[in-house]
């Protein structure tokens, strides 16, 4: 098994290195038994297993990939997470902003993929936290007002933000 190293530029300036295996899994770099990625971790954390019911789950999770977001030992971040939360999500999904892109969403370019997905399980396509406008409305409320006390409207505005928009990034800059 070979490990590479990944380094990982956040906007902060500092450097978190990344270890991910070429062939193989996080499991496997820790050397756990069979089970012990998910199945043991859902042993103390019952909570999760209501999670697990959810509609939406997150695929590691349903794979029992516990160790591939956290390390089962020792961290220097949050909830043992083996690095930023920020960077970890992109690890995996590392296309969500353009080679090209114009126009980042702000939570995006700071790595806060938890102010609209929940990293777990969720009621709603892609993890989010809450559906449609309404997740756009928590942090776009000057807008969501406007929007609301005017006597017309677009109707596609009040359908869906993002008809419009990409909630990560874009090639063009519409802002």
């Amino acid at each position: 098994m070979k490990l590479r190293y990944i380094p990982s530029i956040l906007l902060a300036g500092t450097v978190c290195a990344l270890f991910v295996l070429s062939s193989g899994s996080a499991q496997d770099m820790f050397k756990l038994k069979t089970g012990a990625g998910g199945e043991i971790c859902l042993g103390c954390h019952e909570g999760f297993q209501e999670k697990m019911n959810k509609p939406f789950v997150h695929t590691p999770l349903t794979e029992g990939d516990c160790v591939g977001c956290h390390n089962p030992h020792t961290s220097s971040f949050t909830m043992l997470l083996s690095a930023p939360g920020g960077s970890i999500c992109s690890t995996c999904h590392d296309s969500v902003i353009p080679e090209d892109a114009e126009s980042v969403h702000q939570v995006v370019a700071g790595g806060e993929c938890t102010s609209c997905h929940d990293p777990h399980a969720s009621d709603n396509e892609s993890n989010l936290l809450q559906k449609g406008n309404a997740l756009c409305a928590e942090c776009h409320k000057a807008l969501t007002d406007t929007i609301n006390e005017n006597k017309y409207t677009h109707p596609p505005v009040r359908e869906d933000c993002l008809g419009c928009h990409n909630a990560h990034a874009s090639d063009k800059n519409i802002s």
